[in-house]
């Protein structure tokens, strides 16, 4: 047998196997027939991307290229350093027969992950729908946790990218709408300093656990910097705790009704600039912005460039993690804990949030004879599941809510003095601790300083943000006229490309502008809304 760590060559019965730690990577007796085998019990539909996981002598390539349709991809892994040689010496002449495949032999994760990236990765993410895993050899099993882990990042990867691509459809033209008017806005409103905040920080949400934590709350709020997520607001504020800042991501109409009871409270509101204008003056508090970058283009650079002290933030998806990373981003160092609850991404029957929350008062208002409280509608949809929770307990959950507490998980599990104080819902991998240890927590921190993060300092970028206003005009005003009275495509698709908030909306909005008729049309549809809005826009920037 062979004892060393290089892989060789050694005949079967119909070619060759490799012999390597001691083991066969392929049958002795017919290992093309297996590889083939293999290929043939395969279902590869269109937009599919292929993982073939340590191809080796290629066995079954070509049957599988055959079989693959013309718009799906072929991605080789090879983990296993010893045996790279030896593939890619067998495996070279498929990739250059086919440009649809690509090698990849990883050391990280990451080194996978960059394959998709928008910008220089070889595979793009909005050609493919589904990944085939395929074992064409047993080398597999010498990495298979590793491959197992690649397949289900890349199977999330295209899960995700799918989805955005629906949010963006329903939601992407009102997200550019308020980000274009809240721009105007920004030379009147407040920095969001890095690294600002000494006092240990409370996140705040509004599921049903909100309600267990109140007491809690109440006597350690003059040590806690407590950052409440929209409908938690109120919440609090009828319970006499006053939050230092109330966190908004929402777009839509829906998101005023968290702040009915905390008109004009004063409470200053960190927003993003896609939320909706009309809430940032409702608290008559200052406001702080910071920036999600829901879409990788070039107008978003544009953004970046002219609002350069507003933070990016990933998008989160939740109001929840986004007020997390806030505290994240604001905190002295990472010695600052940062605690949380009501960030439950779970439910009790018939409760979904908690008291005075907009859901809950909304559930006591229309409370009829007809109508009682304990209708379950919401509660025990088609796709309500029941989860075992924090210590044990039964929870109800619904998969958009199981998504974001498994993106909290991912995020935030390992952070260091990110603590959880919720005894309810899902469990985020996060340190939970006890009232008593959150007590012992805070003791060594005195009660928090008055007006620091009332004081951060003012945007000065009022001529840069006028400049934009102006220029954006321009270049919807002249691609219009193109539009209209006809010129040069070049030139027309050069402004398109700029603009991307023009079509990013639209069902294929993720592919590559062309100069096709029924693709302008719906362009120069949308001009005359968003110049409306960059004149919104640049009439509040110039009243401030």
């Amino acid at each position: 047998m062979n004892s060393d760590e290089k892989p060789c060559l050694v005949p079967a019965g119909q070619g060759f196997s490799v012999l390597y730690k001691n083991r066969y990577l392929y049958s002795r007796y017919s290992p093309q027939t297996a590889a083939e085998r293999a290929v043939e019990a395969l279902t590869i539909r269109p937009q599919s991307l292929v993982l073939v996981f340590s191809p080796l002598l290629c066995y079954g390539l070509e049957a599988l290229f055959k079989k693959i349709p013309d718009n799906s991809f072929v991605l080789f892994v090879e983990k296993e350093a010893a045996l790279i040689d030896l593939t890619v010496q067998y495996l070279s002449p498929f990739l250059k027969a086919h440009t649809n495949s690509v090698l990849c032999t990883p050391d990280t994760i990451q080194d996978i992950v960059s394959l998709f990236d928008v910008n220089a990765g070889s595979i793009p993410l909005s050609c493919v729908r589904r990944t085939v895993p395929v074992e064409l050899s047993s080398a597999y099993r010498l990495n298979e946790a590793f491959y197992t882990q690649i397949t289900k990042i890349i199977d999330g990867g295209i899960n995700q990218f799918w989805r955005n691509r629906i949010t963006l459809i329903k939601l992407g033209r009102l997200y550019a709408k308020n980000l274009l008017r809240n721009l105007g806005r920004i030379p009147a409103s407040r920095m969001l300093v890095p690294n600002s905040v000494e006092s240990p920080f409370l996140i705040c949400g509004a599921g049903p656990s909100l309600d267990t934590q109140i007491p809690f709350i109440k006597r350690f709020q003059n040590k806690l910097f407590i950052i409440a997520v929209d409908s938690a607001l109120v919440p609090l504020l009828k319970n006499g705790i006053r939050p230092d800042a109330v966190l908004a991501v929402e777009c839509q109409l829906a998101n005023e009704k968290a702040f009915i009871g905390a008109v004009k409270s004063g409470v200053p509101i960190i927003a993003d600039l896609t939320s909706r204008p009309q809430i940032l003056s409702l608290t008559s508090g200052d406001v702080h912005f910071f920036v999600s970058e829901y879409e990788k283009t070039t107008f978003f650079n544009r953004v970046c460039d002219v609002a350069a002290n507003v933070p990016v933030f990933e998008p989160l998806g939740s109001v929840g993690l986004s007020a997390l990373e806030a505290a994240l981003f604001l905190r002295k160092t990472d010695d600052v804990p940062v605690l949380f609850c009501g960030l439950d991404f779970a439910f009790v029957p018939c409760k979904t949030h908690c008291n005075e929350s907009p859901a809950h008062t909304l559930m006591l208002a229309s409370h009829n004879r007809l109508k009682p409280l304990l209708n379950a509608d919401s509660s025990f949809r088609k796709d309500t599941v029941a989860v075992t929770g924090k210590n044990g307990t039964v929870c109800l959950t619904q998969p958009s809510l199981l998504g974001y507490g498994k993106n909290f998980e991912a995020h935030y599990a390992g952070k260091k003095n990110v603590f959880d104080i919720s005894d309810f819902g899902i469990d985020t991998g996060c340190v939970k601790l006890t009232e008593q240890l959150a007590e012992k927590v805070l003791s060594s921190f005195n009660e928090k300083s008055s007006g620091g993060f009332a004081q951060q300092p003012l945007h000065n970028n009022a001529i840069k943000i006028a400049d934009f206003y102006r220029t954006e005009k321009d270049m919807l005003q002249k691609l219009r006229q193109m539009l209209v009275s006809g010129g040069d495509s070049a030139q027309i698709l050069e402004i398109i490309k700029k603009c991307e908030y023009l079509y990013l909306h639209f069902p294929d909005g993720y592919k590559t502008p062309t100069d096709d008729l029924s693709f302008l049309k719906r362009v120069r549809g949308e001009i005359d809304f968003f110049l409306k809005d960059l004149e919104y826009g640049e009439k509040i920037c110039k009243n401030r």
